[in-house]
Parts: C-alpha cells; sequence; structure tokens
C-alpha cells in the first residue's frame, strides 16, 4: 500500500486495527495508521529519472564587427509563478520546494484534524488543496483517501503536538531542476497526535521520521506537489524533536 503523503504510523492496543499514515507528504507525504512496514520503498507516485541533455551543437556564428554588447543576468524566477532555468544556482530550486512544502504542511496539518474527512470538490478547504498537490495525481488521490478513511471509518483525526505541527517535510537535496520540473530528496517529521473522534482519547502519540522523494511540475501557471514518496522511517518515541536537517544540499554537494 502506498504511502507517498506520509509515512504509516503503528497501531496502538487502545484501538481496533487501522492504517496510519504521518504525511512527512507527502504528509509525504507523509498519513495513516497503519502498521510499518519495511518492504521497500513505496509504490511510484514518484519522480522518474531524467535523461541526460543532449549536448548543444549550435553552429559558431561569425566574427562581428560591431562593438561588443553587455546584457544582464537574469532575475531569479519568482517563486509561485515561473520556474528555475536549469542553470539557476540550487538555492533558487530550493527556495521553490521548500515553499511548496511549507504549504502542503499547512494544508495537510487542516484536512488531518476535519472529522468530517476528506472536503468535497468545490469547497474552499479542497480548492486550498488543488493549488498545492496536482489534482488526480496519486499523491492527491491516495492522501484524501486515506484521510477520509481515516476520520469516517477508523473515527480518529491527527492534531498538531506541542510543537505547533502535525507533519512537515524539508527539502534536504535537489535532484535535478529544469523549468518545468524539480526532483528532490526530504526529510520529514510527524509530532502530530491521533485522537479518537468519539473519546477525545490519545490513541497515538508516537513521533516519526522519514524520508523519500518528491517531485514538483510547473503547469505554466505554478508549481504543484506531484509526487512525496516515503522510502524510510523510524520510530521515534514521544515528544521528540525535529531530526531534520536545516541545511539541504544541490545533487553532489555532499548529499548521502
Amino acid at each position: 500500500m502506498s504511502r507517498s503523503s506520509v509515512p504509516s504510523r503503528p497501531r496502538t492496543a487502545q484501538r481496533p486495527p487501522s492504517s496510519w499514515a504521518l504525511a512527512v507528504a507527502v504528509a509525504a507525504a507523509a498519513l495513516v495508521l497503519a502498521p510499518a512496514c519495511g518492504d521497500g520503498p513505496e509504490p511510484a507516485a514518484g519522480p522518474l529519472p531524467l535523461p541526460d541533455a543532449a549536448p548543444s551543437r549550435e553552429p559558431t556564428p561569425a566574427p562581428s564587427t560591431s562593438a561588443p554588447t553587455t546584457s544582464a543576468a537574469p532575475e531569479p524566477a519568482p517563486l509561485g509563478s515561473a520556474s528555475p532555468d536549469p542553470t539557476t544556482p540550487s538555492d533558487a530550486a530550493v527556495a521553490i520546494v521548500d515553499e511548496l512544502l511549507t504549504r502542503y504542511g499547512t494544508v495537510l496539518d487542516e484536512l488531518s484534524a476535519e472529522p468530517t474527512g476528506a472536503p468535497a470538490p468545490g469547497t474552499p478547504a479542497r480548492q486550498r488543496w488543488d493549488d498545492v498537490v496536482v489534482a488526480g495525481s496519486a499523491l492527491s488521490d491516495d492522501v484524501l483517501s486515506r484521510l477520509h478513511r481515516r476520520a469516517t471509518v477508523e473515527r480518529v483525526v491527527v492534531v498538531p503536538g506541542s510543537e505547533g505541527v502535525a507533519y512537515r517535510h524539508r527539502t534536504s537535496s535537489i535532484r535535478s531542476a529544469t523549468d518545468t520540473r524539480i526532483d528532490f530528496e526530504w526529510c520529514g517529521w510527524s509530532p502530530g497526535i491521533g485522537r479518537s473522534i468519539d473519546t477525545g482519547e490519545v490513541v497515538d502519540d508516537d513521533v516519526a521520521h522519514s524520508t523519500g522523494t518528491g517531485q514538483l511540475i510547473h503547469d505554466g501557471t505554478r508549481w504543484r506537489l506531484a509526487a512525496l514518496d516515503q522510502l524510510d522511517l523510524v520510530l521515534l518515541g514521544p515528544g521528540a524533536g525535529d531530526p531534520c536537517a536545516a541545511t539541504p544540499t544541490a545533487a553532489g554537494e555532499g548529499a548521502s
């Protein structure tokens, strides 16, 4: 079963069998109450490797007798409206990914605490989700389905912990970036508290740490998350702090 938005979390003895997820997606990522399993990477909602670009073979221009001219360097692409050029410094791509992951965590926290389940199409909450995640993507469909089942069948919501968040993802490295797609690695932290909708009882207070890969795409208007795939999950215990590194890297610059 895919956990492309949030890492799975264990059951407790006080509640019937259910499936947990973290969202780390995430979210992640990282979003249901299910037993953690270690059978390898989650099924593909994830990025495919990009082929190497073919070398340019443009003809060499003839010498010019006119005076040389200079031009200013291009401005960095503004977040949410344009995308990074392949030659843009990696921190520009990191900024774009981090902005989307922050928005993803905010809306995921909101929907995870909603006792009525996933929002219906056309509602303001659903629009906030669709503004961040590609509508109809495996990531979107999977997370919304899990949210709805958890609230309406398992009768559990996940609310923010003492840190004020339930799910958070950070960029750990940029794998590749073009003007329409950014592939990245992420680190997730899930300090949210699982509570019974009917009794208010805490049914899960373990903190989870997960890692994985993700993909952003630009549709000509804005960047959106297309995938968050979990590759690893570790339970840290109640109250554990955020273990994710604060400084992301570009591929080949210290990423492990």
